[in-house]
């Protein structure tokens, strides 16, 4: 078992033969304390470490089973190879034990219901080699983050809550190494300003923590590159023209209460994705399209009645979603070599064309265009060759056809054309038919369609699910009952069986 680096006992009850503690190529472990049992340890070579508690040591009002457990990382000290431990369900009776991990720098755990929550990060707070530090608090009171202010090594922090609030939160502006920071699940509201000294901040994640305010010293860290507050109460951001984190490369902002972008976001000139999906934005700045880094976009679910103005014109983006607005026009798009492979705009019901050129967008591989009223396709839709996915359902408000040059599209593999009865019937059928094409899933219930066309291309042209629900169709064409290419077809109907 010389190839042996990484092993788990998860699901053994026992103590551990001491024939594993000789396994000398292990350095990767997963265990109990229960596992750890009497085993001397000081031996091992273990660099890391996930450990979980005793359930009996939970429960046991006589202290045995907290004292056995205590004695167990006791000798999981001695590994002093051990660099990176995972606490998981630990109780503490001493929590001075902590303090003995002196060789830890990758520190991680999920931690409730300790007699004295402050007492353990205090202790904790003396391993001064840790530099990593992950924690899940589940305590049914108020933290103080005083003690946070004796680590200032730290460079990576997660710390998640049970929507308790924190005390004494500006500790954390004391952390000047900081690289990465998480606070999630906590009662924050509007955030002090702790962000002054933390010049080498990279990655900020405030996540589900009811924060109302965020202070403008947050857009203003010189080395930020990755920024998420999604699910908290924001109505508004800082509303400055120009933003000191002109490194800003991601930021998620979904699930708040955004009305309004403010115009510094038109100058992150090296933004690459922005999430404001779930919010009741009615206006965003222009100059979307000079954002030369942009690849995605999501602003599905607000209240916006525009395109952003000039991202049908940005080359780089990737990925556009714009669901369930209440934008009327796509605008026409100019020039060429575009990389757009997604476009979202599901749910805009007071939208009644796309745009005329939208063929320019060659790469495009996703249309999801589905609740809408249009009255036509434009012809060009045809010269998008890289189709995979076409969702039109519920769009179609007038007869019209599918651009002929869908036929062409050899990597459609999803068709959702359903209820829209004056979608011309053949031109569906001219581009089901046109050529064999692979995992093909083909959506067209309530099309009033009455009749499929008789074709020996049924014989040779495979599908995965073809759903002809809620139509008048009497029968099928003999070539696709024939068929042994065919995969399942969904009629609802008694008439017909193919």
């Amino acid at each position: 078992m010389k190839n042996l680096h990484v092993i788990s006992f998860s699901k053994y009850k026992a103590e551990l033969p001491p024939s594993i503690t000789r396994l000398a190529h292990i350095d990767s472990i997963k265990l109990s304390t229960t596992n750890i049992g009497n085993n001397n340890l000081s031996g091992v070579q273990w660099k890391k470490a996930h450990i979980t508690g005793d359930p009996a040591a939970w429960k046991d009002s006589t202290g045995i089973h907290k004292q056995t457990e205590e004695k167990a990382l006791l000798s999981l000290v001695s590994v002093k190879t051990l660099r990176t431990v995972y606490f998981d369900d630990i109780k503490l009776n001493d929590p001075s034990i902590i303090k003995r991990f002196t060789q830890i720098e990758d520190l991680r755990g999920l931690f409730e219901g300790d007699d004295d929550p402050e007492a353990f990060l205090i202790a904790l707070s003396s391993l001064n080699n840790v530099h990593t530090l992950y924690l899940n608090l589940f305590y049914d009171r108020s933290i103080s983050l005083n003690w946070i202010a004796n680590m200032p090594q730290l460079q990576d922090v997660f710390i998640g809550g049970m929507d308790h609030p924190f005390k004494s939160f500006e500790a954390l502006g004391q952390l000047t190494n900081l690289k990465s920071l998480t606070l999630h699940q906590f009662a924050l509201g509007a955030m002090p300003d702790i962000f002054g000294k933390l010049n080498h901040l990279k990655n900020l994640q405030l996540t589900l923590n009811g924060i109302t305010k965020v202070p403008a010293g947050l857009f203003n860290l010189p080395a930020l590159e990755n920024l998420d507050l999604t699910e908290n109460s924001l109505t508004y951001l800082p509303p400055l023209l120009s933003y000191g984190c002109t490194g800003l490369k991601h930021v998620n902002l979904m699930m708040n209460q955004l009305t309004s972008l403010p115009a510094a976001f038109s100058g992150l000139q090296n933004l690459e994705t922005l999430n404001c999906s779930n919010n009741k934005i009615e206006t965003i700045p222009g100059g979307w399209a000079y954002l030369t880094h942009l690849k995605e976009v999501n602003f599905a679910i607000n209240h916006l009645t525009e395109f952003p103005e000039g991202l049908q014109n940005n080359h780089s983006v990737e990925r556009i979603t714009l669901f369930f607005n209440k934008i009327q026009t796509v605008p026409d798009i100019d020039g060429d070599g575009y990389k757009l492979r997604y476009l979202g705009i599901t749910g805009n019901r007071n939208m009644f064309a796309l745009p005329e050129h939208i063929g320019a967008y060659t790469q495009l591989d996703t249309l999801e265009a589905q609740y809408l009223n249009l009255n036509e396709l434009p012809e060009s839709l045809g010269d998008c060759k890289q189709l995979k996915m076409l969702l039109l359902s519920r769009s179609i408000t007038k007869k019209t056809t599918l651009p002929s040059g869908l036929k062409d599209t050899r990597n459609l593999e999803i068709l959702e054309l359903n209820d829209n009865p004056l979608l011309d019937h053949r031109s569906i059928f001219d581009v089901i038919l046109s050529q064999p094409r692979s995992n093909f899933r083909i959506n067209l219930s309530n099309c009033d369609i009455r009749q499929l066309p008789s074709a020996s291309k049924w014989l040779s042209i495979p599908f995965v699910s073809m759903n002809l629900r809620d139509n008048p169709i009497s029968e099928l064409p003999q070539e696709l009952i024939n068929s042994k290419v065919k995969g399942a077809i969904d009629t609802n109907s008694t008439n017909i069986h193919p």
